[in-house]
């Protein structure tokens, strides 16, 4: 006898009902607990894996003299890699990488580095350039971690005299370095074998010819920002660079696909390093009672946490529950580890994060409320 949903209906229309809403509920919690467990697992770093992909390998870490690049920095010499680190202070470098020489594995390992201007294309060509010549080569993973937060109101980070908008200043710090390393990548092996004109040496896919391409490395990572993600009130300079980035990031991936370039973003949320004292030193009251406390890592745990993620194949790599669920809110054409479960847990965080943002208008509007009182 086949069944009949009228018939069904008719004669068990509570069951049906419960049992659809059952349903309807059931399947984006799934799908959301997955997400999340999946998150999870994929960050736990192991420390073989990491040695097996980078022990005897030369790793270009910018931003490297302290927090979360040194961190980095440190974490690959302890699994065997050769390090050169870019930075612009060179007392602060000097130190860095008298710390990340002290962790090393072997003896016969690299470590060096480069006071250099990442905002400036030129002086990050020229390093980077040397680098080909020298005994290291160039890289095999690019790690572009170079990036300040500038917090406050635009109105009061207008441009003067003396100064240039922090728009622009956080354009400078957060995007451009990161684009001029991906360049003079680039520009290195282009100059590492002469242009042919035809064969097998001729141009091919992205500009390089074959022999040019050998040169790139196998990896570019860039550490982006939770607010590449979630934007809100305090962050519009800095979020609108982490936003570029982010686009740059999505287009370069498909652009390095066809010589098998892998492409990763890091997308860490608040870290307690002198970087962000200096950041609460300038956050507006309502910004920070936006943020809370919220996941304060250190920079050696934030460190595993991207290594894990690259290690374990993921393209966006989140270190806060919040900014994974954000991610897949907002994934756009990027790859997704999880793609069923994410398109279950869909209708659950635009809930989500409706709630969150109709709290966040409600804090606002309370806060200027009391002050204009």
């Amino acid at each position: 006898m086949g069944f009949n949903l009228g018939t069904a209906f008719s004669s068990h229309p509570a069951e049906l009902v419960v049992f659809a809403l059952i349903v309807v509920l059931a399947v984006p919690v799934v799908g959301l607990i997955w997400v999340l467990a999946s998150w999870y697992l994929a960050a736990r770093l192991n420390p073989a894996n990491l040695r097996e992909a980078v022990a005897g390998r030369h790793i270009l870490v910018t931003g490297a003299s302290k927090g979360l690049g040194k961190a980095i920095a440190i974490e690959l010499a302890k699994s065997g890699a050769s390090v050169t680190l870019f930075a612009r202070g060179q007392a602060a470098l000097d130190q860095a990488v008298s710390e990340v020489r002290s962790a090393v594995l072997k003896d016969e390992q690299i470590i060096q580095g480069f006071s250099v201007d990442l905002s400036d294309y030129d002086s990050v060509a020229k390093a980077v350039a040397s680098l080909r010549d020298h005994k290291s080569g160039l890289p095999y993973w690019v790690i572009a971690n170079a990036g300040a937060a500038q917090p406050g109101f635009l109105a009061d980070q207008l441009p003067t005299k003396e100064q240039p908008s922090a728009v622009q200043t956080q354009i400078n710090s957060n995007y451009y370095t990161a684009t001029n390393i991906v360049m003079a990548v680039l520009a290195a092996c282009k100059a590492s074998a002469p242009a042919a004109a035809n064969g097998e040496s001729g141009p091919l896919k992205i500009g390089l010819t074959h022999e040019q391409s050998k040169q790139l490395p196998a990896k570019f990572i860039f550490v982006s920002s939770a607010m590449s993600v979630l934007a809100f009130i305090g962050y519009s300079s800095y979020a609108a660079s982490k936003h570029a980035l982010r686009g740059f990031v999505d287009a370069i991936r498909t652009e390095l696909m066809p010589y098998s370039v892998d492409v990763h973003q890091y997308l860490p949320a608040n870290m307690a390093t002198a970087g962000f004292e200096e950041e609460e030193k300038l956050k507006p009251k309502i910004t920070a009672q936006i943020e809370g406390a919220g996941n304060m890592q250190a920079p050696e745990v934030a460190a595993k946490w991207l290594l894990a993620g690259v290690v374990n194949g993921r393209y966006c790599i989140a270190n806060d529950a919040i900014v994974e669920l954000a991610r897949v809110s907002v994934n756009g054409a990027g790859p997704r580890p999880n793609f069923l479960a994410e398109v279950a847990a869909t209708p659950l965080l635009a809930l989500i994060f409706t709630s969150w943002s109709m709290i966040m208008r409600g804090e606002i509007l309370t806060y200027f409320k009391k002050k204009s009182d």
